[in-house]
């Protein structure tokens, strides 16, 4: 009896910590929020390429961020599927900021508003988002080159096989097994 209130008071101690931590981290990433009251209203949303996410971007009152990430992640992804493009990211000064470009691939634009989100200057957010997106799209084009295709496949045969060999052998064993059970039985 002692052992079980023991128990109990261990458990309940536990859950008070439990959720004083979780006021405590809430209460931190509100403050954070707080902290920045103007970019309070704008969101941000993930920028994804085969399942990865690349890096994050804002929003603007017109443009939601989640609509924004969208476009940039299919920009990239016919930007990685063609080919001919080059995987190397350039930056190019327009009026609206700093534009990446993948060859004739228009990607995104980085903003003040971007790398004021990331706390860095303009040139050294779209410096490290044009290297981000450069080895992304390498990385896809390299998992659906022929040569990782065909290794794919063969692993795949072989796991077959295997299979095929497994059950078979199971089979076998389940068959001799059942024999010896019934000849046993029969005596």
């Amino acid at each position: 009896d002692c052992r079980r209130r023991s128990v109990r008071q261990h458990i309940a101690v536990t859950l008070l910590c439990d959720a004083e931590f979780a006021q405590v981290a809430a209460d931190t990433r509100l403050s954070r929020v707080m902290a920045h009251p103007a970019e309070q209203a704008h969101e941000i949303a993930p920028v994804v390429l085969d399942g990865e996410v690349l890096f994050r971007v804002r929003g603007f009152s017109a443009y939601p961020a989640s609509k924004r990430a969208g476009l940039i992640g299919d920009r990239i992804l016919a930007a990685s599927n063609d080919r001919s493009a080059p995987a190397k990211v350039e930056i190019a000064a327009s009026p609206e900021g700093l534009r990446l470009v993948a060859g004739d691939h228009f990607l995104m634009t980085v903003v003040d508003g971007d790398a004021r989100l990331e706390n860095l200057g303009t040139p050294a957010l779209a410096a490290a988002l044009a290297r981000r997106i450069g080895e992304a799209m390498r990385a896809y084009r390299e998992a659906r080159s022929p040569a990782v295709m065909l290794r794919a496949v063969q692993r795949a045969a072989v796991a077959t096989v295997l299979l095929l060999v497994a059950l078979l052998l199971g089979r076998v064993g389940l068959t001799h097994l059942h024999r010896r059970i019934a000849r046993a039985y029969e005596q």
